[in-house]
């Protein structure tokens, strides 16, 4: 009886702080999130052409992932997050239901293309919750605002726009959406900025692109960078289609559109703007070309023997800095996966120096997420 009195309180507890967080922010409006749950779906006059490539990339990557060894196959957290709660994709996939592949695309941040790529709540959950959470989630939009502002100088809110591909909702801030990703991804973009200052047409490798949310930031300041990520054929579909939407008039390189090798060296590097792979090629990338190597928040949901495999592969990659954010807390289970301590990654001390380790800011707080630079030492 005294456990659940205590329950009780507490989740009266969280409930006042819920409330009178939300009632002290100027910013803090259920109007807002009103407005950022509005439709914004859009026609792509290349909408056609960008689901041709990508599926005809998703479908040569699946006949060649089945080759692969072990640390390439889908494990850890991901594996029930491809096979099950992808399971719309992958069905119009496997039939080649073009009409249903592109009704879902043009949806995306709406439906389980985002799985394990969102923060704060999914669309329906948000649409079709209490005034409470409702105010929950605005406070956490709020309180990733404030961080934003407080680590990025010169920080200006239109920086943190996103176009209508895939029709993204959020939190109107200022009358600019605000997704629920937007402050993390485009932080690590400022941050890769930071850290690539001097370096003309640098090469940013990343593992696991998420829908692209990091690449868009990176890729729309304006600087010349060139990009390249890694990922499960399922989800880089939903990261082909977003980045090959938005940046129309920029180069693109996709699986099977090279070469049988699929070798990606300086020289095929130089050609393209993005080159966007499946995990397998990790490997055809040449050395040292990378000058920052960058995964955030999910090396620690991997199976042990994928972390290593990639860790190796970041290692040989790198140019400059390696760059994580990842869980530093091996009991919490995600999915059914005991995940990784970041702390634990096996990187080797005799090529990469540690910069530094924090706390990361996107983490919830606590002592779950560390961030980790790392800078190349051997020549």
């Amino acid at each position: 009886m005294i456990i659940l009195i205590l329950r009780v309180l507490s989740k009266v507890y969280r409930s006042l702080e819920v409330k009178k967080k939300f009632s002290s922010n100027p910013l803090a409006s259920v109007n807002f999130l009103n407005e950022g749950l509005l439709c914004r779906e859009i026609d792509n006059e290349h909408h056609k052409e960008i689901i041709k490539r990508i599926v005809s990339s998703y479908h040569l990557a699946k006949a060649d992932q089945s080759k692969t060894t072990l640390p390439y196959k889908p494990g850890g957290a991901w594996k029930e997050d491809m096979e099950d709660r992808r399971a719309e994709y992958l069905k119009a996939l496997n039939a080649k239901d073009f009409d249903r592949l592109s009704e879902l695309l043009r949806n995306f941040f709406r439906n389980s293309g985002v799985a394990g790529m969102w923060n704060h709540g999914y669309f329906q959950d948000i649409h079709n919750a209490s005034m409470q959470k409702r105010k929950k989630f605005i406070n956490d939009i709020l309180d990733d605002y404030n961080t934003v502002i407080d680590f990025v100088d010169n920080f200006d809110i239109s920086s943190l726009k996103i176009p209508s591909v895939g029709n993204p909702w959020g939190y109107s801030i200022q009358e600019t959406l605000v997704s629920p990703t937007a402050c993390r991804h485009y932080y690590y973009a400022n941050h890769a900025h930071n850290l690539l200052h001097g370096i003309s047409a640098p090469v940013v490798c990343e593992i696991g692109g998420g829908f692209g949310g990091f690449a868009y930031y990176l890729l729309s300041s304006g600087k010349k960078v060139k990009y390249i990520n890694f990922d499960l054929p399922e989800a880089l579909l939903i990261q082909q289609y977003f980045l090959m939407s938005s940046f129309p008039d920029k180069q693109f390189l996709l699986y099977g559109e090279i070469a049988e090798h699929q070798t990606i060296s300086e020289d095929v590097i130089d050609k393209y703007d993005m080159i966007l792979m499946p995990n397998f090629a990790l490997p055809n990338v040449t050395d040292k070309v990378a000058d920052l190597f960058i995964n955030t928040g999910s090396l620690s949901e991997m199976d042990y023997h994928t972390v290593e495999e990639y860790i190796s592969q970041i290692s040989r990659i790198t140019k400059k800095y390696f760059f994580h954010d990842n869980s530093d807390e091996p009991s919490l289970n995600t999915s059914g996966h005991i995940e990784v301590v970041s702390s634990k990654f096996p990187i080797p001390g005799a090529i990469f120096k540690r910069i530094y380790k924090s706390a990361s800011l996107w983490g919830g707080g606590g002592t779950r997420y560390r961030e980790h630079l790392y800078q190349r030492i051997e020549k």
